[in-house]
């Protein structure tokens, strides 16, 4: 079993065997400017692959891997039209560079990639029907909670214009819910609620704990962008609210 903690970039991930180290020169070439989608995130969805198959059942770690790390190849902005096909755009330019040289037949293999790849996508909505598509899945989308989710979260909002939050009702709790325009009402439309979407035993344990230290964050961000007192009766008030918007057990 590979040590998680031995990867550090896409050079350790590439050094593992054969197919990762093609997928990786594969996604160097085609990989674009942007902070939510880059070496970085490929890194950590890797090791958050590597993390949930210690604790799964045996499954093609190749599969994985590959599908991994080419699972953003193409990246659709979250405001075209077709965003809810880019995992499908991604699979096929995936699956059309893998074939380039091999002469062996690997169709049973790049099926099982596309898959993966395709079912990775939440605006998809594609069920995963392998325990790969699974894993590639959760560690997708654990790489969007905790701290590194909310740094993505605000730099996605950023780069589409969004404003930070509604001045008045930044929980929502007396208007619709509008993500187009406010970048905090991301996490209580999508976000905050993808611990309710884990489908492994780590990804959904991970997930609670992740998104709890959101909801913490989101507290003392709220108590100083209202102007609230820092006092822990407040403090648990709007934790609780939190929590009661995402469907979190406190």
């Amino acid at each position: 079993m590979i040590d998680v903690n031995s990867i550090k970039s896409l050079d350790d991930v590439g050094a593992i065997g054969y197919w990762p180290n093609k997928a990786v020169r594969i996604v160097r070439r085609y990989m674009e400017d942007d902070p939510a989608h880059d070496e970085g995130h490929l890194v950590r969805v890797v090791k958050n692959c590597l993390a949930i198959m210690e604790r799964e059942a045996t499954v093609d770690q190749d599969v994985v891997l590959v599908a991994a790390i080419l699972h953003d190849l193409v990246n659709v902005p979250k405001d075209r039209h077709d965003r809810n096909q880019a995992s499908l755009y991604s699979a096929d330019k995936a699956i059309a560079e893998l074939r380039v040289g091999e002469e062996s037949d690997q169709s049973g293999f790049f099926t099982l990639v596309h898959h993966a790849i395709r079912a990775h996508s939440y605006s998809a909505n594609i069920t995963p029907e392998t325990l790969a598509a699974e894993i590639v899945r959760d560690a997708d989308r654990l790489d969007s909670l905790g701290n590194v989710g909310l740094t993505r979260m605000w730099a996605v909002s950023g780069s589409m214009g969004r404003t930070l939050w509604h001045p008045t009702d930044p929980l929502a709790e007396s208007r619709d819910l509008d993500e187009i325009k406010y970048g905090l009402d991301h996490f209580f439309v999508k976000l905050g609620k993808l611990h309710l979407t884990m489908l492994t035993k780590r990804g959904r344990h991970k997930a609670v704990y992740l998104t709890r230290f959101m909801a913490a964050s989101l507290v003392d961000l709220l108590i100083e962008a209202l102007d609230l007192p820092d006092t822990d009766l407040v403090c648990d008030d709007l934790y609780a609210r939190i929590c009661n918007k995402i469907q979190l057990p406190q």
